[in-house]
């Protein structure tokens, strides 16, 4: 199972004081295939000002071609 995941910095009135980071992580799509999981990618990231990610079984994100923590 493949996650593609969507970060989005946070603007200061969406921030609240308890919240350590400008950023969100959003979970937008599950996939059971790499590839459509990292075609989606690819496109989202083509149209946005967000990033997008995949992120795979063990919470691990595929960044340039590698599995990182």
């Amino acid at each position: 199972m493949y996650r593609l995941m969507k970060c989005e910095m946070l603007s200061c009135d969406d921030m609240n004081s308890d919240f350590t980071s400008p950023y969100q992580q959003t979970e937008v799509e599950h996939f059971t295939h790499f590839k459509a999981a990292l075609k989606a990618c690819e496109m989202a990231n083509i149209n946005g000002r967000s990033r997008f990610y995949v992120l795979n079984e063990l919470g691990k994100e595929y960044y340039d071609c590698a599995w990182i923590d």
